[in-house]
């Protein structure tokens, strides 16, 4: 079982770090993707993107740091700006 409520995106989302069969077994409720704004690579792919399931997506490169606080048993999750 490789469900997690939380999946965080290897390699700030390259074509070449993401496995979507990965990405479907852990069947996360949440997606987050670090990468920098305007990098050179153009990180996060598009097509990743484009393939992520139907969940909320927190993306560092579009809303800047995001915060998640639990307190055991609910998470919230919201960008800094």
């Amino acid at each position: 079982d490789m469900r997690a409520l939380v999946l965080h995106l290897p390699q700030h989302g390259t074509a070449r770090g993401v496995d979507q069969a990965f990405v479907r077994a852990v069947d996360a409720g949440i997606i987050v993707v670090q990468a920098e704004r305007d990098n050179p690579r153009g990180d996060p792919d598009p097509d990743v993107i484009n393939a992520l399931p139907d969940v909320p997506i927190f993306r560092t490169d579009e809303q800047g740091t995001i915060h998640m606080i639990s307190d055991g048993r609910d998470l919230t999750v919201a960008p800094a700006r």
